[in-house]
């Protein structure tokens, strides 16, 4: 597989930190965002996906440098997953990746299945590591499971209309974005970096919540880009399924169909 590294992402919600494309055969084929709402597939992010041409070694000595930055954080995968065809994780490659992000504030979010390897890879990598694994989540039912899996920090895919914090009947704690939430809150307020006073200047860059992993709650994403109809017209179809209505077939997104 190939991949692309950006020294300094042009992207606004990213802010100015390196970034790194991972191919897209890297992604679960049961992605729930895979041609209903992928803003990889279309718009500009979609011609970095297109060429992807780095090989892993390489994006390796890339990482490496990152630590020595005076801010430290960057994404793994703006698009794609983590290391590995489909469904799998390469464990050897992830943990390649792990100890080449070193003391830098690499963070990432996966869809992967949560099989037994996955989990553990994954516990392994959070646990041992400076390098974050945001595991993915589909609704709140999804991300309570993910969340009592307790092997890593949760995030939750909200209708582009959700931009205020709530909490789920089930106590779930959810904070959105602080880059999308009307009323942005300080939620890591002994960081300086993040004391701001206006929402346009709030971006990972300056943000860094997803490399925090001893996260309480769990953060929602609202659907965003020029696909973000299909994504919440999906949303409100599984929320239907949760009333009893009727739903178009969703994937198991902890196990991946049954793969557990």
């Amino acid at each position: 597989m190939f991949y692309t590294y950006i020294q300094s992402s042009k992207n606004k919600k990213l802010g100015n930190i390196p970034a790194v494309y991972a191919d897209r055969a890297s992604c679960p084929p049961f992605c729930p965002l895979k041609g209903r709402g992928c803003y990889g597939e279309s718009g500009p992010v979609s011609i970095h996906w297109r060429n992807v041409k780095t090989s892993f070694e390489a994006i390796l000595r890339q990482i490496r440098g990152i630590r020595f930055k005076v801010n430290k954080l960057w994404r793994w995968a703006v698009v794609g997953d983590l290391p590995g065809v489909g469904s799998t994780i390469d464990k050897t490659q992830l943990r390649e990746l792990a100890k080449a992000n070193d003391t830098a504030k690499g963070f990432t979010y996966t869809h992967k299945p949560l099989t037994e390897e996955n989990r553990k890879i994954i516990n392994e990598i959070n646990s041992e590591t400076n390098f974050t694994i945001n595991l993915s989540a589909d609704s709140l039912k999804d991300a309570e499971i993910k969340k009592a899996l307790n092997i890593g920090p949760v995030v939750l895919t909200v209708p582009s209309t959700q931009l205020e914090d709530f909490h789920a009947k089930s106590g779930l704690h959810v904070k959105i974005c602080p880059a999308a939430a009307k009323s942005p809150k300080l939620v890591w307020p002994e960081d300086p970096v993040i004391r701001l006073a206006y929402k346009d200047s709030i971006s990972c860059e300056t943000c860094g919540i997803c490399h925090k992993k001893n996260r309480d709650f769990v953060i929602g994403f609202p659907a965003h880009g020029n696909k973000k109809r299909l994504i919440d017209e999906r949303l409100e179809n599984r929320k239907r399924h949760t009333d009893g209505s009727p739903r178009l077939p969703l994937p198991d997104l902890v196990c991946g169909n049954g793969a557990c």
